[in-house]
């Protein structure tokens, strides 16, 4: 059984071969980058490392030669290649090559969400369910490192955590567990595996994140809820670039629409349930523990490691 992961020399990459590691034998996994040489200096000697690039449908073809299992990290934007477009190189390479099943790190509830930073992610979905290859989609919910430049800067400069979020939740992780849960799917036989995962840490709010830095910390962190157009205002007062400025604002509305939190209204429950089914649907999701195997640290907890410094050699 040979395990593939894609795009494996970026961080999330990294993090879920380190697992898969201590789950297959190390001879059965395969490396697929479009970086050889980055690859070689990060993975040992032993993997079988393959050139795949994501805009280069010829070097997947050949990267997926006899793999049986894929996991497809999603690309980042091109400006020259649509990420949508890189995803359909991948995809058919995994139907051409008869992968016996295809993983997706895909967006929480990418199914229920129109926003520019989701809707690649719905179409990626959609084309994967379109083919005959077994599939999974791994939704995954908010890394807790997004929110570690905006705390670091705001613990430095003495300066307020800046959201337009409201009292709404957020399911933050920490981008390791994640990772953990990837590796162990793709490691799991396919008929042990379902469709689809919400993989999403406890929901809290930003009110919520503020204290636990504060614990932490020792250091007071005011936070200051303000208005999209507020927002839009202090955006354009740090001279934040147009890119990222677009980004931001897409991210600012999924915040407030609920995007990362429960998603209670679209789940229905159904005549025959009972009180512990219709108890699950209500509460949040726990696939994440479950393919952990045990519950996440708290977000205090979370919060002390992303916190403290380390060495570079420790993902």
């Amino acid at each position: 059984m040979k395990y593939a992961v894609t795009a494996a020399t970026s961080h999330l990459g990294q993090l879920v071969v380190n697992h898969l590691l201590t789950l297959v034998p190390f001879q059965d996994i395969v490396i697929i980058t479009h970086d050889l040489t980055k690859a070689q200096a990060l993975f040992p000697a032993a993997l079988d490392i393959r050139q795949g690039d994501y805009t280069n449908p010829a070097s997947l073809q050949t990267a997926l030669h006899e793999v049986d299992r894929v996991l497809m990290l999603s690309a980042h934007p091109d400006e020259t290649v649509s990420r949508l477009t890189q995803h359909q190189n991948v995809v058919t390479a995994a139907v051409d090559n008869h992968v016996q099943w295809l993983g997706y790190t895909s967006f929480f509830h990418a199914d229920q969400w129109h926003n520019p930073l989701i809707d690649d992610h719905r179409k990626t979905e959609q084309l994967i369910a379109a083919t005959a290859v077994p599939h999974s989609f791994l939704r995954n919910n908010c890394y807790l490192e997004n929110e570690q430049p905006a705390l670091k800067t705001a613990l430095q400069q003495h300066q307020p955590l800046v959201t337009t979020a409201g009292d709404q939740v957020i399911g933050w992780a920490a981008e390791r567990y994640y990772a953990q849960a990837a590796a162990v799917l793709l490691s799991k036989a396919t008929e042990e595996l379902q469709p689809v995962y919400e993989l999403t840490g406890a929901f809290h709010t930003y009110t919520d994140l503020v204290a636990a830095v504060q614990t932490v910390t020792g250091t007071k962190l005011a936070l200051q809820q303000v208005t999209p157009a507020e927002y839009q205002r202090w955006l354009k007062d740090k001279k934040v670039n147009a890119t990222t400025t677009q980004f931001l604002t897409n991210w600012q509305q999924l915040l407030r629409a609920g995007a990362f939190g429960p998603q209670i209204d679209h789940q229905p429950v159904q005549m025959g349930m009972s009180h512990q089914e219709i108890a699950d649907i209500q509460s949040q999701s726990q696939d994440l523990p479950r393919l952990l195997g045990q519950p996440l640290p708290s977000l205090t907890e979370q919060v002390r490691d992303l916190l403290t410094p380390k060495p570079g050699y420790l993902l």
